[in-house]
């Protein structure tokens, strides 16, 4: 079986659960003898090998951007298309995320994409935090906004043309054969909407290999406190400011806690939560944290909260806390597990801060639940979200879509 994987950054220290969903699956895949062309707008390529089933092309002229844009993905469609041919490809998997891409209209092959549910722009309650992130997302990512040459401004013209006369602007589009769905509500939701599309379940996932209960912190880890651990993006989008403000508030009652604070993000944003941190010398901001660094502080915390905003259930740090054995405060609203009574950890009604700090303040009063709650975590990732079960799973499907098809 031969795949073509396209996505529009293909790397291996990159933090962002798309891009590790691309570079995880293409590899369990390819250790299942699958052979993997990864057609890729960026690559980053520094901690690992890659597999011998897989070969990476990167399309030329691109830039790194943080979404895969109509006319980065008009260029992966036209470079795609020789290997098509000259590889011999069977299926096309639009990895990252669902979208408008050329294949989904003009069908050489079964196509697949990746799907999930963006952030939901209508939930008042929250859309300050959000606009707030959105206008700085250039900034975010430490990259100036793309200045564009005759050249480019030309074929995004003709981009523009492209898909206003040949690729309807759907969301999800009608054209994909299978959907491999991150959160079971996007099924519901298409097949009333009369999608004949298939559809396989696929949710945020790790190499538990990898994120172990085994592994050794290169960070000494202070055993007189309960260290609390926030990693990802520093944004509001992400509930930094909420952890930050629950946590103070947890400092007015306890002293042997601390709040480690790993991730980077617009500067301007750094500064307004380390402005809300104040002078608390229990909060430490430790800056980025990419690749292998990142199983350090997932070793050497007692919890893991992240009160996300998001609408497919939990996210890949919650993931990969879980599978290094840590217990998870997420939010409620978007808790598709139902983490309190499944044991893995408490979820809260996002943006209440006051619940969040009693949250935070559980594991002091109980702190056999860090370990028990941890267990309980660990064997969820083994059986339900491993890289490499699921990836059995994705390749049923794809049998499943060739065997139709044929």
């Amino acid at each position: 079986m031969r795949i073509l994987f396209i996505t529009h950054i293909f790397s291996d220290i990159h933090v962002g659960g798309e891009v590790q969903g691309a570079w995880g699956l293409s590899h369990e895949l390819a250790k299942l003898g699958i052979k993997i062309y990864v057609v890729s707008c960026f690559t980053e390529i520094k901690e690992s090998k890659l597999h011998p089933n897989i070969k990476v092309y990167t399309v030329p002229g691109c830039q790194k951007i943080p979404n895969f844009t109509k006319p980065y993905m008009l260029k992966t469609f036209f470079y795609s298309l020789p290997l098509i041919f000259f590889k011999k490809i069977d299926i096309i998997h639009l990895i990252p995320t669902n979208g408008p891409h050329p294949f989904s209209r003009f069908k050489l092959r079964p196509f697949v994409s990746t799907a999930d549910l963006p952030y939901d722009y209508e939930d008042k309650e929250f859309l300050d935090d959000i606009n707030y992130d959105r206008q700085k997302k250039w900034e975010e990512i430490s990259l100036p906004q793309p200045k564009y040459g005759l050249l480019e401004k030309i074929f995004n013209k003709f981009s523009h043309y492209f898909y206003k006369i040949f690729i309807p602007d759907e969301k999800f589009p009608r054209g994909v054969d299978l959907y491999a769905v991150r959160e079971t509500k996007i099924i519901d939701d298409l097949k009333a909407k009369g999608y004949k599309s298939d559809f396989v379940f696929f949710p945020m996932a790790v190499n538990a290999e990898k994120f172990n209960l085994d592994y050794k912190s290169n960070i000494e880890k202070d055993n007189k406190a309960i260290t609390f651990l926030f990693l990802g993006m520093l944004s509001k989008r992400k509930g930094l400011h909420y952890v930050i403000q629950a946590f103070n508030l947890l400092c007015q009652k306890y002293k042997n806690v601390k709040l480690i604070i790993a991730g980077e993000g617009a500067p301007s944003s750094e500064a307004d939560f380390k402005k809300l941190a104040g002078d608390n010398k229990k909060i430490e901001f430790v800056g980025k944290v990419v690749g292998n660094r990142r199983l350090d502080y997932y070793a050497v915390c007692d919890v893991f909260v992240s009160d996300a905003l998001g609408q497919f259930g939990i996210y890949k740090v919650h993931i990969e806390a879980m599978a290094m054995g840590k217990p998870v405060i997420l939010s409620k609203k978007y808790d598709t597990i139902n983490f309190e009574n499944s044991g893995l950890g408490i979820s809260i009604n996002h943006g209440n801060i006051e619940e969040l700090s009693k949250a935070m303040e559980h594991f002091i009063l109980y702190p056999s639940h860090i370990s028990q709650f941890g267990k309980n975590a660990r064997q969820f990732v083994e059986k339900n979200t491993n890289f490499s079960q699921l990836a059995l799973r994705i390749r049923d499907s794809y049998s499943s879509l060739l065997l139709r098809n044929s």
